[in-house]
């Protein structure tokens, strides 16, 4: 299957491309199979196209494959897609799969990628995911933050965190700036 996604993608030929998804789609799951993987996660980053990424992003979801696996996928998507359409689903996605590559991967994109969007929703993903190695980078994103407007979502996750870092850096930031944000944050914060 993976050599038919392919050729298809090869060819440009999202008829074929569509066709092969949906005939691979079961009621119980997919019949891709994790050896699939990378040709359906290559797949993901080459089409621009609502329900072609949603067909493949279901397939992935299916496939029983250990879930850090698919980390990695999904952050390139993120991250080499100009406007990645499903850019909350996969956030949930690494989110709930959660453990260092999440981690990792979350906190490398807060601090690199120049898309302003992604990098807010990254850093609030990151809060979820609670782990507390991810708050430097939260840090980083809100010192770098131009205004207190575009700080907001940075305060909330730092809330959200919650940790002896992420309180001292609310604490320093609302002293610093006297951002209402900055104190409403630090009240929020749990």
């Amino acid at each position: 299957l993976s050599a038919a996604i392919e050729a298809a993608m090869e060819a440009e030929d999202l008829s074929t491309l569509q066709g092969l998804l949906i005939s691979e789609l079961t009621m119980e799951g997919t019949q891709f199979s994790s050896e699939d993987v990378p040709a359906l996660l290559e797949a993901l980053n080459g089409v621009d196209d609502f329900g072609m990424e949603k067909l493949l992003l279901t397939h992935l979801e299916r496939i029983d494959v250990p879930p850090e696996e698919l980390v990695g996928g999904y952050l390139d998507y993120l991250d080499g897609t100009k406007k990645p359409m499903h850019l909350d689903a996969v956030l949930e996605r690494i989110t709930k799969i959660g453990g260092d590559a999440a981690t990792e991967g979350l906190s490398d994109l807060v601090r690199q990628t120049p898309n302003e969007r992604l990098r807010r929703e990254a850093a609030l993903a990151l809060a979820a995911t609670g782990d507390p190695r991810g708050t430097p980078a939260i840090r980083e994103a809100l010192l770098k933050a131009e205004n207190p407007e575009a700080a907001g979502p940075y305060l909330s996750a730092l809330a959200r965190m919650g940790n002896e870092p992420a309180i001292s850096t609310l604490v320093d930031y609302a002293s610093r700036t006297g951002s209402a944000a900055g104190l409403r944050a630090l009240r929020e914060a749990k």
